[in-house]
């Protein structure tokens, strides 16, 4: 599931789908959340795991995107072989860089923040939706969180440490995603975060040089 907006939607189709369909993963596969009340990334999130608790097997778990990544040349590997409860497939540099030594399965604590690429099992998304619609600790950080309108990846993380605290959650490094907003645009994320958001371990500069020529950035 990509989840995106329209100022984005040019990059997902274009680019982002297309190198996801080279690699043998199935166009139909593929689900394309848009967020068509333009609400934010945390109330379009929210939505989403609503709609997966409603119309996906409790059973199976689906591999969340950000509209800003590119994938690396075993994206589709690592992310079927890896099918099964949480799996986290990017850290950034600094918010998760102390983490780095926190690598495979790991207690969920210890997991990457950063959402630009997650597995959750579907089974935690009606509980999710109950739980920040009714349950969110109403203290001041809370309430800042939600009222930015992003944050869903903060918000997840503490669903699951108040809710299910002995859950686990494999790492990948190196990471199987970076992070490239700066070439697309259309960011909500305050611009002096660009350089936290890159990913900490990232192998293939070649994928985003080629980026960085087509998009001429």
């Amino acid at each position: 599931m990509i989840h995106t907006c329209y100022k984005r939607l040019w990059y997902v189709e274009k680019y982002l789908i297309p190198s996801m369909v080279k690699q043998g993963i199935l166009k139909e596969d593929i689900i394309v959340w848009k967020d068509k009340q333009k609400s934010g990334n945390l109330e379009s999130f929210v939505r989403s795991m609503k709609w997966i608790a409603e119309n996906q097997p409790h059973k199976d778990g689906i591999w969340h995107l950000q509209d800003d990544i590119a994938i690396s040349k075993q994206f589709k590997d690592l992310t079927e072989k890896y099918n099964n409860g949480i799996s986290a497939g990017f850290c950034n540099q600094i918010s998760d860089g102390g983490n780095v030594n926190m690598m495979g399965k790991v207690p969920y604590n210890m997991a990457w923040f950063s959402f630009q690429c997650i597995r959750i099992p579907n089974c935690y998304a009606g509980e999710f939706v109950d739980w920040y619609r009714t349950d969110v600790v109403p203290n001041k950080r809370f309430e800042e969180l939600r009222s930015e309108g992003k944050n869903d990846d903060a918000l997840f993380k503490r669903f699951i440490w108040e809710k299910h605290p002995y859950e686990t959650c494999n790492n990948f490094i190196p990471n199987i995603v970076e992070h490239i907003d700066y070439l697309i645009g259309g960011s909500v994320i305050n611009k002096q975060r660009e350089g936290t958001r890159k990913a900490y371990w990232f192998e293939e500069p070649k994928i985003i040089e080629e980026l960085e020529k087509s998009l001429k950035r």
